[in-house]
């Protein structure tokens, strides 16, 4: 599984960075919210969920 790194921004809720195993960033999750940047135009994606179960690396 990744790395996670807590990110405590005053005034934002707790967000925690998943990593793959080569450090590279893949996501940012913020609650029940998965933040995507695009590597190439740089455009932020919101996956909104009800809950993350669990994220896993293959």
């Amino acid at each position: 599984m990744g790395s996670t790194v807590p990110l405590n921004v005053p005034g934002e809720e707790e967000s925690e960075e998943q990593r793959c195993i080569c450090h590279k960033l893949v996501c940012v999750v913020k609650g029940d919210i998965i933040e995507i940047k695009c590597n190439k135009c740089k455009r932020v994606t919101y996956i909104h969920t009800n809950g993350i179960v669990r994220i896993e690396t293959k």
